[in-house]
């Protein structure tokens, strides 16, 4: 393991085997933490390519008035492959580059707890499941807005294909800590197949949810979006969307006192979706696993004809 600072508040990590992520690190990190009491900090770490696993990897800065940065991210160009849980709290947090694959644990794969943003770029999540799938666990569980101001939670060029908690939870949960917030969640050019849950997305009370360019063929899943506030505005732009799954493709959280008119319905651009009866495909799975575990950009026009 080797360290770099600059002047600029920023720290980085360079990782090279599943042995550095012991105390060094976090020696390393609470060194930051310190360095941002006085202003913005960065604190940066950088995985060689290889396989990590047998090691968790648990970077918090425990402060509700944290002014840090996090960033995890694989080195490249092969691909960086974690196979255990991944905790990062803090008021930024952007993860880049690395391939979550094959972890099978009780609890939530990979938790975020996020103040400000959150930006994935260029992840796979791929065949990770829970040992006890009753345990009602998500995937990736993120806690958003522990501070104060808008809080923006962005997703590309990301994979999630084949995760299974035995359909007893959700694959992506969100929770916004405070009531009030203005949230945005967009993926783009972001790839969901076949995943075995409840719910494939699980946002609370964001504003906004936009796909852009994203393929989704989802065909085990109770839902794929479950809107939970009247406010929230879900939107599609181009990708695919196929659904077949036991439900319905986008649910609606009601009650007595909020009727079905009182949400926004989702709107659909420049794309056909398929609500019901999408058929899985066992060569597009096979594919889009393959491409997640090599961290490959997601590439729609391949994928469309894998579908063939």
């Amino acid at each position: 393991m080797t360290q770099t600072q600059t002047q600029t508040q920023t720290q980085t990590v360079h990782i090279q085997s599943t042995k550095d992520l012991g105390l060094p690190i976090h020696t390393a990190l609470q060194e930051q933490i310190r360095a941002s009491q006085s202003g913005p900090a960065t604190f940066e770490v950088v995985l060689a390519p290889g396989i990590y696993e047998g090691t968790a990897l648990s970077l918090r800065d425990g402060s509700d008035e944290s002014n840090l940065e996090i960033v995890v991210r694989g080195a490249g160009p092969e691909p960086t492959i974690f196979k255990s849980p991944i905790q990062i709290h803090a008021a930024r947090i952007r993860l880049e580059n690395l391939v979550i694959a094959d972890t099978i644990v009780g609890l939530p794969v990979t938790i975020f707890e996020v103040g400000d943003s959150l930006q994935i770029n260029g992840v796979s999540w791929v065949d990770n499941r829970h040992e006890e799938p009753n345990i009602g666990d998500p995937i990736v569980a993120i806690k958003v807005g522990y501070s104060g101001g808008p809080k923006d939670i962005t997703v590309t060029d990301t994979w999630f294909v084949g995760n299974d908690n035995g359909g007893q939870s959700n694959l992506i949960d969100m929770k916004t800590l405070r009531s009030g917030i203005v949230s945005s969640l967009r993926f783009k050019n972001s790839v969901f197949i076949d995943n075995h849950c409840s719910v494939i997305v699980n946002p609370e009370s964001f504003e906004e949810v936009t796909f852009d360019q994203t393929m989704i063929h989802e065909t085990t899943s109770g839902a794929f979006l479950w809107i939970r506030s009247p406010g929230t505005q879900a939107r599609f732009n181009g990708g695919l969307f196929a659904y077949g799954g036991g439900g319905t493709a986008i649910q609606y959280q009601r009650s007595q006192s909020v009727a079905p008119s009182d949400f926004h319905a989702a709107v659909f651009s420049d794309i056909v979706p398929t609500l019901t009866d999408a058929k899985s495909n066992s060569g597009l799975v096979s594919y889009a696993e393959q491409q997640a575990r090599i961290g490959a950009k997601p590439d729609r026009s391949t994928l469309e004809k894998s579908l063939n």
